[in-house]
């Protein structure tokens, strides 16, 4: 049986405009969202840094942007997503016809990071200890369309931590799964708590899979391969803001550095931290299930602890959110309350008019955020 939760009454007028203009109302969405780069040149535009620390579990990541804005949510596990239907296809007989969005029954209670939305992470773990992150790479090109079905490049990184444990069940859930996106140029970088991570990354239309990164255990916004090219030439101490830089410095956080806590990984964040630009520095403890940040705007480092993922978190009724806005220091897990579609709204197009984007757009992701359907066991 099947049962929904936080329906807005405008649902109906949403789904009819979506039947009438999908393709429209969704590629323009879509586009402005992931052309902010575009849209908005600075240096932040090529930054951001990730890096995994195997003899202590961490991953680490610096998001570097020109908005720091955004939210923490708890997305339970017993949950069935569906992608946002951005696409529309020509069949041969010319004929429009929907690609199949997908969906797909959450396994797993996460913690993610979200900027434009819930349902749209930028980043987060989940209750396994696997964890992913987002990271622009100009070069990317994704591999024509084909009848996998689809979600967009925030989406996959949600897909993955619903349905996934480990790096190697990551690796093989692409074979079915197509990322589609509309103007996103961007890489991934996941790990899990035995240590693997693997990297997924589309160049020259071709899908590109690492999960060796043992030696290199980081990532920032060239290609994974032409990183390491880079780090194999050097042999002492690497200054600048460039990606390849900071890849070679966030590579060697571990072998040059003592780093074994939390907070170690935050200060060692500031080995690559980008003036003015960096917004965000998180650390995931992939095997104690804590999560420590810190933002520009509040500077005290906060902690989520994993017991905020119990046998409670389950259900549409166990989503929470959590402002990066919020001022605070330590443990915050009291500080999460159930989402409001009006205030997930009206931050959306405070986003959105910052940057010039129309407001309609804002409330029609938020709108689709909002719905959740779940299933209750036979």
């Amino acid at each position: 049986m099947k049962i929904e939760y936080e329906r807005p009454a405008s649902m109906t007028k949403i789904r009819k405009t979506w039947l009438l203009s999908l393709a429209c109302t969704a590629f323009f969405a879509f586009l402005l969202i992931y052309s902010l780069p575009n849209l908005v040149s600075t240096p932040s535009a090529s930054a951001c840094t990730t890096a995994h620390l195997q003899d202590t579990h961490l991953m680490l990541k610096s998001y570097d942007w020109h908005d720091g804005s955004g939210d923490l949510y708890v997305n339970p596990r017993g949950v069935t997503r569906h992608a946002f239907p951005h696409e529309r296809l020509k069949s041969r007989k010319g004929q429009d016809e929907s690609s199949v969005a997908h969906h797909w029954q959450s396994r797993y209670a996460s913690v993610t990071f979200n900027q434009y939305g819930r349902g749209f992470p930028n980043g987060g773990m989940n209750e396994r200890g696997l964890a992913m992150e987002v990271l622009w790479l100009k070069e990317t090109q994704h591999p024509k369309a084909d009848q996998r079905p689809y979600v967009n490049e925030l989406e996959w990184v949600q897909h993955a931590l619903d349905t996934c444990s480990t790096v190697e069940e990551v690796a093989e859930l692409i074979k079915s799964i197509r990322v589609s996106p509309i103007h996103g140029q961007v890489h991934y970088m996941f790990c899990d708590r035995s240590g693997a991570c693997g990297v997924l990354e589309y160049l020259k239309g071709k899908e590109q899979l690492y999960v060796d990164q043992r030696s290199h255990p980081a990532l920032t916004n060239h290609s994974y391969q032409e990183s390491v090219s880079f780090a194999d030439q050097v042999s002492g101490p690497v200054k600048g803001s460039g990606s390849l830089s900071r890849f070679v410095r966030a590579s060697q956080f571990g072998k040059h550095h003592s780093i074994t806590s939390l907070d170690q990984g935050l200060k060692a964040l500031n080995r690559v931290k980008i003036r003015d630009y960096t917004k965000w520095q998180i650390a995931y403890d992939l095997k104690g299930g804590e999560i420590a940040f810190r933002t520009s705007s509040s500077p005290s480092i906060r902690r989520v602890k994993g017991s905020i993922l119990n046998q409670e978190t389950t259900g549409c009724s166990a989503v929470l959110t959590y402002p990066l806005s919020h001022q605070a220091s330590g443990e915050v897990q009291r500080y999460f309350t159930a989402p409001s579609l009006t205030t997930e709204k009206k931050k959306l197009r405070k986003r959105f008019r910052a940057i010039r984007l129309p407001v309609q757009l804002a409330n029609t992701l938020a709108e689709h955020g909002a719905r959740c359907v779940e299933t209750k066991p036979q």
